[in-house]
């Protein structure tokens, strides 16, 4: 039979101090490496919900001043794609923009897509950004008659609703981020833009082939 003695160093094991030593040496791998996952989810976090903010702001903004605007027409390529005849037949209009004017100032608004950004210019002005990183941007509008013009059987004469459907993507603090969103709004004062706007729509469409 074998006999140990009690501090045989053969069976020595973990003193408290080495114990106390392996957990707090634990415990810190443990930290860092929590504190660095939430600092991660954090980044990402913020990084959607700044383009999601920006994208709703954005989205808000024009759908709030079609609601409100009096006059109402698709735009392309820095002209009103305005035809009487598209209209009458009730079809509905998808393009990269919309041209409005609002009764708050008078002005004359459009927003489109170019280069990546959706911008807006007022009366004409030099354009002005209002959502960058845009990768998709399309405004449709939708025909509709008004009272007299479905009392005598009369063609499409009125903005019935127009819908916006716009894609963004970001990359902030070296993240990337992406969005899709869309809205519509039912335009409180119904009327296609025509004589309304600042210049002769048709002599426009006339000029450029539209």
């Amino acid at each position: 039979m074998n006999h140990y003695k009690i501090n045989d160093p053969s069976r020595h094991g973990m003193t408290l101090v080495e114990v106390l030593l392996a957990l707090s040496i634990t415990a810190i791998l443990m930290l860092a490496i929590v504190t660095a996952l939430n600092a991660a989810i954090h980044t990402v976090g913020v990084n959607q919900d700044t383009l999601a903010t920006r994208s709703r702001i954005s989205l808000t903004r024009m759908l709030e001043q079609i609601r409100t605007a009096n006059s109402h027409a698709p735009y392309v390529g820095n002209v009103a794609a305005y035809t009487t005849a598209y209209i009458k037949t009730g079809k509905e209009y998808t393009n990269i923009g919309i041209r409005l004017i609002d009764p708050r100032d008078n002005a004359d608004y459009v927003y489109y897509l170019d280069a990546g950004q959706i911008k807006v210019t007022r009366n004409g002005s030099a354009p002005a950004c209002l959502l960058d990183g845009v990768t998709a941007f399309e405004v449709t509008l939708w025909p509709g008659k008004s009272q007299t013009s479905r009392a005598s059987g009369g063609d499409y004469d009125q903005t019935r609703l127009v819908t916006i459907t716009l894609n963004a993507t970001g990359s902030e603090s070296g993240k990337p981020a992406s969005v899709a969103l869309s809205g519509s709004a039912v335009p409180r004062v119904n009327s296609w833009a025509g004589a309304q706007l600042s210049y002769p729509i048709d002599a426009i469409i006339a000029e450029n082939g539209y």
